[in-house]
C-alpha cells in the first residue's frame, strides 16, 4: 500500500512539475482570477493621493487608507490574504503601478515552481533489502 502512495505521490509531482513549467507572467491565476474580480470594485475607488506611499480611498460611503509601501489597507483584507484588496487595487490603477509587484512572494510562479523541483526519490525493490539486519524489539509494550 505504501508503495502504491509513493508511485501515486512520484506521479502527481511530476504532472504539476510539467504543469508549473509552462506558467508565464510573475503571479499564478489564481491571483489573477482574483484581481479580475476585484477589478469592477476598484473602478469604483475613489483615491486622494498622499504622501510617501499613503492613499485614502472611498468606496461605497467608506473611507480606507492604503499604504503601498507597507503593503497594507486599514479593511486588513491585503495584509490576511496577501494579495491587494479592492481599494489596494483601485489606488494602483489610479497611480499607474504594477500589481504584480504588491502580491505576496508566495503566490509568484516561481516560489509555486520551487514547491515542486524535489520529487520522491525512487527506491529499489524488496530484492535489494538487506536481509541479515537483526530485529530491534520495543523495550515494553504499552495496552
Amino acid at each position: 500500500m505504501l508503495e502504491t502512495i509513493k508511485r501515486q505521490a512520484m506521479v502527481r509531482n511530476e504532472k504539476k512539475q510539467k504543469k508549473a513549467e509552462r506558467w508565464d507572467g510573475r503571479c499564478t491565476k489564481y491571483v489573477k482570477l482574483v484581481l479580475a474580480e476585484l477589478k469592477e470594485h476598484a473602478d469604483k475607488c475613489m483615491v486622494s493621493h498622499g504622501s510617501h506611499g499613503n492613499y485614502e480611498v472611498e468606496l461605497y460611503d467608506d473611507k480606507f487608507h492604503v499604504d503601498t509601501r507597507k503593503k497594507t489597507c486599514s479593511c486588513f483584507k491585503w495584509k490576511i490574504s496577501g494579495i491587494p484588496c479592492e481599494h489596494a487595487y483601485g489606488v494602483m490603477l489610479d497611480a499607474g503601478l504594477a500589481s504584480d509587484d504588491h502580491v505576496n512572494e508566495c503566490f509568484s510562479t516561481t516560489k509555486q515552481r520551487d514547491c515542486y523541483i524535489d520529487n520522491v526519490k525512487p527506491m529499489r525493490g524488496p530484492g535489494f533489502w538487506m536481509a541479515d539486519i537483526p530485529l530491534i524489539y520495543p523495550l515494553f509494550i504499552l495496552f
